[in-house]
């Protein structure tokens, strides 16, 4: 975690304001291809992605595009916390008619900020496989019902990897996280910190996940 900590500090422009327990959040997501990040709310969580998010794009050769999917009231935060916490990184935020967005999505933008709404509406028609190697779902609770056309277009945005954000998911129902887990299949790692979760409940039949720790 220090070697990450130092690179993103003096190579990528990250500013040296992160507490610990958010390079620990930032070294996860870094280290999993399909990760849950699960703090509760006002930890930090978009600020821990930025930094992850800069990391993997500029440390992997394999990745170089990455699509973040959040409610449409959040998309302008999301454009302002990676410019400030990963300043090297091109973000533009998806707009414009259907055809519009399509052009959008072959433009070679690093980092693409899209609402929910807007990937449902384009789904695979207007989003061509193989664009994004990173796929981001912020507020994931928003895809916990696994029949929805919502879920459904987000679970087959091609990608190499996946990693989704929640303030609550293990706080209510763990049947509720089910569609999330389907979504970051076949790995299910999960970082939680702050909620309760029954280790005896098993998701769709599946092993549990492994949950970690704040540290």
């Amino acid at each position: 975690m220090a070697e990450l900590r130092r690179y993103a500090e003096d190579m990528l422009g990250v500013p040296a304001r992160l507490h610990d327990y958010q390079w620990e959040g930032v070294s996860f997501l870094y280290r999993n291809h399909a990760a849950l990040l699960a703090d509760e709310m006002g930890l930090g969580k978009t600020v821990q992605t930025a930094v992850a998010l800069v990391l993997a794009l500029s440390t992997r050769s394999e990745m170089s595009r990455a699509l973040i999917v959040a409610p449409a009231a959040l998309k302008m935060n999301w454009m302002s916390e990676v410019a400030k916490w990963a300043p090297s990184l091109t973000v533009r935020s998806l707009a414009g008619s259907g055809r519009e967005r399509e052009a959008f999505y072959l433009l070679p933008i690093p980092v693409l900020v899209s609402s929910y709404q807007q990937v449902r509406q384009d789904g695979l028609d207007r989003i061509p496989s193989n664009t994004f190697d990173i796929v981001i779902l912020d507020e994931a609770q928003r895809i916990k019902n696994p029949n929805s056309a919502t879920t459904l277009s987000c679970r087959l945005l091609s990608r190499k990897c996946s990693w989704a954000l929640s303030a609550t998911p293990l706080e209510n129902d763990a049947r509720d996280v089910a569609s999330i887990l389907d979504f970051l299949s076949p790995l299910q790692t999960i970082r939680h910190v702050g909620a309760t979760f029954n280790s005896s409940t098993r998701l769709n039949d599946a092993p549990p996940p492994q949950i970690g720790g704040a540290g």
